[in-house]
């Protein structure tokens, strides 16, 4: 299968945590969910968690990079999920959209900064 990813991913796990929004990016509850990463691209990123989320749905994500923490509130929409270990845990796949163009550059800065840890396909 071709992967037809164009962005290069960058394979970290970082902590974050997400909200479930509205199309006008507002919450629809109070809920905040913890999450891990497993990759990050500047055109989205693979997480780990315990929440299952449907495919469409939109998330704000404070993303934790870096030795500093550098927090990255971005906005994405679940594109994909996989079921692991019996349901108790989801691999969930968000493209990022709807984000100042600064957020999408400074995020391209940190993965080209730590291209070490790129994943091999």
């Amino acid at each position: 299968m071709k992967n037809q990813r164009q962005e290069i991913r960058l394979k970290e796990e970082h902590k974050l945590t997400f909200v479930i929004v509205s199309e006008d990016k507002n919450p629809i509850d109070s809920n905040s969910y913890f999450a891990f990463t497993e990759n990050i691209s500047s055109g989205g990123i693979k997480i780990l968690t315990n929440k299952l989320l449907e495919k469409g749905v939109l998330l704000e994500i404070d993303l934790s990079l870096g030795r500093k923490n550098k927090v990255f509130t971005l906005f994405g929409k679940v594109q994909w999920i996989k079921h692991l270990y019996d349901g108790e845990l989801f691999a969930i796949g968000v493209m990022f959209e709807d984000n100042p163009p600064e957020k999408i550059m400074a995020l391209m800065e940190y993965i080209f900064k730590n291209k070490g840890s790129l994943l091999k396909e």
